[in-house]
């Protein structure tokens, strides 16, 4: 079934003294730990940042990676029945006896082609109300979903980690269409081109779900951004949704954080008037490209 891999790490207690006291939203006094001008940069980054991260750009590196592989090195289990394709594959790096077809290490499973909807492909809906992802019975599904933890080293050195999943799908149904994008974990890639990838140790944690019925859109995001380097901060949201009835802004909250530790939150309200509060100051975006696709929004 299509699905996600979520990777979480492990940790002991933290005492409460070993944490940075400006790891707070607030200050004492009960300001808010970031300038409006900061937040409002940070907002924007993950409002811009919305279909920057197609997961159709990693397919290509991975695809070329596993190409040349020998039965020696990997567990390759392929099938393909009513349309959909499935390639599960399990490294054998210590058994691998041909190193020149590439090394192996890990677990990988691959979906690609088109099924109709039923219980055993079913997407996991985003935590929304009336989220676009809950996928109606009488849909079909087209798309690529990869889902692994591992290390591909291919003849030529070129060398592919993974931890997380990417996908791309669509969804084609009687009265909509729905489009879903999803970049989550850590990848590392070091081939040529390496565009599209997340840099040489790229983690990402972003889903998308577009859709359309032809008179009205939806957008909804989850997941952070990382702009440390641009903005020196990091924004990150649990949910947001911009809709036909209000292209200016997202409905819902970002949290922003600025270098100094500090969080703080920007509320969007149903007043569209493109501008979110932070406490009581205005932040505003623009959000309206987030429904200028034409044919798919990436």
């Amino acid at each position: 079934m299509f699905a996600w891999m979520s990777l979480l790490a492990c940790r002991g207690p933290v005492e409460p003294s070993a944490l940075p006291s400006a790891w707070s939203y607030e200050h004492a006094d009960g300001e808010t730990g970031l300038d409006p001008e900061t937040a409002e940069q940070l907002v924007t980054e993950l409002i811009d940042s919305v279909y920057a991260f197609p997961a159709r750009t990693l397919f290509p590196g991975y695809d070329a990676t596993v190409a040349a592989r020998s039965e020696s090195c990997v567990e390759w289990n392929e099938a393909t029945v009513d349309g959909l394709t499935t390639v599960a594959w399990n490294g054998l790096r210590d058994r691998c006896d041909n190193p020149e077809s590439g090394v192996f290490y890990g677990q990988t499973h691959h979906f690609y082609g088109s099924q109709v909807q039923s219980d055993d492909l079913q997407m996991v809906p985003l935590d929304l109300p009336g989220s676009a992802s809950e996928i109606d019975a009488d849909c079909v599904l087209t798309g690529d979903n990869l889902t692994g933890q591992g290390i591909v080293q291919a003849p030529t050195g070129v060398r592919l980690g993974m931890a997380g999943a990417f996908s791309e799908l669509r969804a084609d149904c009687p009265e909509r269409t729905v489009h879903i994008n999803v970049v989550a974990g850590a990848w590392s890639f070091d081939g040529e081109p390496a565009i599209g990838w997340l840099g040489p140790t790229g983690s990402l944690d972003w889903t998308v779900v577009a859709e359309d019925d032809g008179l009205f859109r939806r957008v909804e995001a989850l997941g952070a951004v990382d702009v440390l380097e641009r903005t020196g901060g990091t924004a990150f949201t649990t949910g947001l949704v911009v809709d036909s009835s209000c292209p200016l802004e997202p409905r819902g909250e970002i949290a922003v954080r600025g270098l100094d530790g500090r969080w703080a939150f920007v509320v969007f309200d149903d007043v569209c008037d493109g501008c979110g509060l932070l406490g009581d100051q205005p932040v505003c975006v623009d959000a309206s490209h987030w429904l200028g696709w034409s044919e798919a929004p990436w």
